[in-house]
């Protein structure tokens, strides 16, 4: 049997590369919110309460485990079955970016303050949604 050294088709390099990106977006969430977990349970950022007004609890613990169940344990299950080529790593990558965009959303409309890490967690869930869409469809890849 030969083995081809010609390189691989184009298709095939970019779902690499599209893998490649995924893992990374993912594996920057997840690091990201698992930062911002933490911070938020212990109170090392010393937010001011007043923020969670529209919210049922005073302190900021509930939001970091939420960040941290909801944004973090997606991401790095996410990442971890792309990195695999698991068959079902597309409709669990774009799910993850889509529950990190309403997650933005939500955040934006319930404790109404800015932060520049909004916009870039925004446009991470749409890359994540983008770059799964790019994955082969329930087949490993």
């Amino acid at each position: 049997m030969a083995v081809s050294l010609s390189p691989p088709p184009r298709r095939m390099r970019r779902r690499l590369a599209a893998r490649i990106a995924l893992v990374a977006v993912e594996a920057f969430v997840a690091v990201g919110a698992v930062y911002g977990s933490v911070m938020l349970i212990t109170d090392a950022w010393r937010l001011d309460p007043a923020m969670l007004r529209h919210l049922p609890f005073d302190t900021w613990v509930l939001p970091g485990i939420a960040l941290a169940a909801l944004v973090a344990v997606p991401n790095v299950v996410a990442g971890l079955l792309v990195a695999r080529g698991h068959p079902r790593a597309r409709i669990v990558s774009m799910l993850t970016g889509g529950i990190l965009v309403g997650w933005i959303v939500v955040q934006l409309a319930l404790i109404q303050q800015y932060f520049y890490l909004q916009p870039v967690m925004g446009v991470c869930g749409l890359l994540t949604i983008g770059l799964a869409y790019r994955l082969p469809a329930g087949e490993a890849s």
